[in-house]
């Protein structure tokens, strides 16, 4: 991976931080003068591949943090490109960042070996898929994993202070018991009732046919392959993940770099669109809507924990820790290989 920096205030400047293949050069920068803000990147990719992707991020700080910019707001060559020159991306920059973009913006070209990953775009052959209430959920390709885009909102709601039981009906709670969130947010479920009242790590569960709950080790590779594309971290830290799963919209505003709750129109490279759906504690409370989401795996720790995968407005990092059975999380079904 070669990284450039270029400073955009008409007089462009590059500066190269590393000397390791694939490397970008010959950077012009170009703000166009038709009121659109848009920004047309020029530059020559070499290296000793044949087809590299290509990823933006943006400083607004002097180079101090950079942020990925959404795919949403880049159009051009990004993907799948040959080495060669004159390669030429299109940036919405006010669009991208309304609140802060600027003429002083210092912007990072990333270029990464191309393969798999699937950059935002639909599963191949499965677009969407259908729960057995006939809720329609869209799909996203990342890395080799095809994972439901929205949250699961399956089932009957049933107010928060009652469990949901074995009865040979899906129940769901829905924050502060009012259908409108579950239509936002998705519905919350007890381990158990998500897992169809097994207890095989991996099980379909409440998914649709063909899906399953995730594992905590599925969590795992999810986590892994976007800690290893250098266009989906923040600062270039390893660490620094939430925002790139994170959605663009329904979380508090943070002033922490690189967290969630920063710049939220940066959010959500990977188009896995993550909502802060809160959590039904197990006192009954509803708690943490708009601050926090929680996902469960089908990997129990366990007779009465089971693993999850949480992120939160104030943090830029995604947790793996575990939760008691009886709360109510979110859940997000994977494909079947």
């Amino acid at each position: 991976m070669k990284a450039i920096i270029i400073k955009m205030i008409f007089v462009v400047f590059a500066t190269s931080l590393m000397a390791q293949n694939p490397s970008i050069t010959d950077i012009t920068v170009n703000q166009r003068t038709d009121g659109s803000v848009l920004l047309d990147v020029y530059f020559k990719l070499s290296g000793p591949g044949s087809s590299y992707n290509i990823a933006l991020q943006a400083s607004f700080d002097g180079g101090a943090s950079y942020v990925p910019i959404p795919p949403a707001y880049l159009s051009g060559d990004l993907s799948g490109i040959s080495p060669g020159s004159n390669k030429h991306i299109v940036w919405d920059g006010m669009g991208s960042f309304p609140d802060t973009y600027n003429t002083q913006v210092k912007l990072k070209i990333i270029a990464s070996v191309s393969g798999g990953g699937g950059n935002g775009q639909p599963c191949p052959g499965t677009p969407t898929v259908t729960d057995i209430d006939g809720n329609v959920y869209n799909t996203v390709l990342i890395g080799d994993q095809c994972w439901m885009k929205e949250n699961l909102n399956t089932g009957t709601r049933i107010n928060g202070s009652s469990n949901q039981t074995n009865n040979g009906t899906i129940e769901k709670y829905c924050y502060d018991n009012l259908e409108s969130n579950c239509d936002t947010y998705g519905g919350l479920y007890q381990w158990n009732e998500m897992m169809g009242y097994s207890t095989t790590p991996g099980a379909q569960g409440i998914c649709p046919t063909g899906w399953h709950i995730p594992s905590d080790a599925e969590w795992t590779v999810l986590t892994t392959y976007v800690r290893s594309q250098p266009e989906y971290l923040c600062n270039s830290n390893t660490s620094y993940i939430a925002k790139a799963l994170a959605a663009t919209t329904s979380w508090n505003s943070y002033s922490g770099i690189c967290t969630v709750g920063n710049i939220l129109s940066a959010n959500n490279a990977t188009f896995f669109t993550a909502l802060p759906g809160g959590i039904l504690d197990i006192d009954w409370s509803f708690n943490n809507q708009s601050i926090g989401g929680y996902w469960w795996s089908s990997s129990p720790r366990n007779a009465s924990y089971a693993w999850n995968q949480n992120m939160n407005y104030n943090d830029a990092w995604v947790s793996r820790s575990y939760s008691n059975k009886s709360g109510g999380l979110s859940v997000r079904c994977l494909k079947d290989n």
